[in-house]
């Protein structure tokens, strides 16, 4: 019973902080034999352990220096002492509370840390952490008190119906968000949010429960799985989930604030806003009414699946995936800038070169973000030279390529966006990935007329021409749009170079033209790196 007092007092900061066995013979004021009882006192087979009333960790190579950990059922009624005995944090905004919260992240990450190292050297389920325990419990329920006296706020709707382990794991995942630590950390993994919720090795497996699609984390719309296996269903076994990575959900995220401009954790694929308006696009009839058809979809997406009744025989796949197809410089970018810019949505431009990782699974993990992001920001998604990684997996050579054209199929399934997938050649595309297309659109090389138009729509109206420039001339040479805009822009340089207060003449547009056309590759297989004085 004195041990018990003692222990009270320490964890009410009544007397110094009790850590191990040593602190506690001094505040009893026990030497040589009584001290020794006091050790005894604290063993596994003594009442205060069996009883669960005290854990205690022996695992220090002296038991002197065991530590303990009282049980949170013998300390409750001493912690219900009102307003008084629990202080919330002097905080005036939401945004000044996630800040306050930053030591309560910093220790969860430490205690994960602490438990992750204990797993290897763990004696059995008596196995706790101790100063840290107790300060994780202190400033835990200074945030549920800060958020009593706040509850108009949006976070605050999280203190009611969360337990202590899953309030902690919702804040390790805000934490993520405002940049605490990297993205790719192992903290954010199933596997290290369970062991910072978890105050004894043992459970770390209980607390993996926190993280099922039942679970009130999950099924509230808090968190979710953001990387691992595509497999919905996969996520509900332990071990996957322990592998798994998670953050908040989009709505959680909107309604604390952090918004895509706060957000400390920046993504490489930022949503932007599309440069190519459509009328300044010269397309085929067959390219256009294409164009068409993917915006009609998406703009009445709602009168399609439920006034139409589609979402009846279409329960997954609804999203509008088209391939662009052609040469470089035919205009599958501008296009999908174009139709970005028509729905009135920003674009997230993919590129596999950047999502590429050497870590296993990595790569996986990145394009899934991609998805999110993109899903997030309802934003077109373009991937740029797509053939890096929708080819056929019949003909892949390791296991990993094949996880990653999956994980690819997967996120298309479920993306109702607008996913425009581009290449400039002709690729073998998995069979899978050729149902979920909707629409192939081929790009081919401008005709003489479509070359006319596109001249004059790249020439802007202050660019001081002079008199005689003959576009169906410019025209006649065989060129792709990106080569056009490519030879008005050396013409411009060229006549800056002569006279900085001259006019562009038809000379000009010609001598660019023969930069453009000569200095091609692949035409005859002679071209080197650089311009020959013929060029000019």
């Amino acid at each position: 019973m004195e041990i018990l007092v003692i222990l009270i007092a320490s964890e009410l900061g009544m007397i110094p902080v009790v850590h191990d066995i040593e602190d506690l013979q001094e505040a009893m004021g026990r030497r040589g034999a009584e001290g020794l009882a006091v050790a005894r006192a604290m063993t596994e087979e003594a009442a205060l352990v069996v009883s669960d009333t005290v854990t205690v960790d022996d695992s220090n190579d002296r038991y002197s220096q065991a530590s303990f950990q009282l049980s949170r059922e013998v300390l409750e009624p001493f912690l219900r002492g009102g307003p008084a005995a629990q202080p919330g944090w002097d905080v005036a905004t939401q945004e000044d509370l996630l800040q306050k919260a930053y030591p309560l992240f910093r220790e969860l990450n430490e205690r994960s840390e602490e438990l992750d190292g204990r797993f290897h050297r763990f004696r059995g389920p008596k196995t706790s952490l101790n100063a840290r325990d107790r300060k994780i419990e202190q400033l835990t329920r200074a945030m549920r008190r800060s958020l009593d006296l706040h509850s108009d706020w949006p976070i605050s709707r999280i203190n009611a119906c969360l337990a202590d382990a899953e309030l902690q794991i919702a804040l390790v995942l805000i934490g993520k968000e405002l940049g605490y630590l990297d993205a790719h950390h192992e903290l954010f993994t199933g596997e290290g949010l369970a062991r910072c919720a978890s105050l004894r090795v043992p459970l770390v497996a209980e607390s993996i429960q926190h993280l099922r699609r039942n679970a009130t984390l999950r099924s509230t719309g808090l968190i979710r799985v953001c990387g691992g296996p595509g497999d919905a269903e996969a996520h509900e076994d332990d071990s996957v989930l322990m592998a798994c990575e998670f953050e908040l959900t989009g709505d959680f995220r909107q309604k604390l604030g952090i918004t895509a401009a706060r957000r400390q954790r920046r993504s490489r694929h930022q949503p932007r806003t599309p440069s190519v308006k459509p009328d300044a696009l010269v397309l085929s009839d067959d390219v256009r009414f294409a164009l068409d058809l993917i915006v009609g979809q998406t703009q009445h997406r709602s009168v399609l699946f439920e006034q139409w009744g589609m979402n009846e025989t279409v329960p997954y796949g609804r999203g509008m995936t088209v391939l662009f197809s052609g040469s470089p410089g035919v205009g599958k970018t501008a296009c999908a800038e174009s139709i970005a810019h028509r729905l009135d949505m920003p674009i997230v431009t993919a590129n596999y070169a950047e999502l590429e990782s050497m870590w296993v699974g990595e790569t996986e993990k990145n394009i899934a973000r991609v998805f999110r992001d993109a899903t997030d920001a309802r934003s077109v998604l373009f991937w740029d030279e797509c053939d890096a990684m929708f080819f056929d997996r019949g003909s892949a050579f390791r296991n990993w390529e094949v996880r990653q054209v999956n994980v690819l199929l997967q996120e298309i399934e479920r993306f109702e966006g607008v996913c425009i997938l581009s290449t400039n050649r002709k690729v073998t595309l998995d069979a899978a990935l050729e149902r979920r297309i909707a629409l192939k659109v081929e790009f081919k090389r401008p005709d003489r007329e479509m070359r006319a138009q596109i001249w004059r729509r790249q020439i802007p109206k202050a660019l001081p021409l002079a008199e005689g420039i003959d576009f169906e001339r410019l025209a006649s040479p065989d060129m792709t749009g990106g080569e056009i805009k490519n030879a008005v822009l050396n013409a411009a340089r060229i006549a800056l170079a002569r006279d900085p207060k001259g006019r562009v003449a038809m000379g000009d547009f010609e001598r660019a033209i023969a930069m453009e056309t000569r200095g091609r590759w692949g035409t005859n297989g002679t071209r080197v790196i650089g311009f020959s004085a013929g060029n000019f």
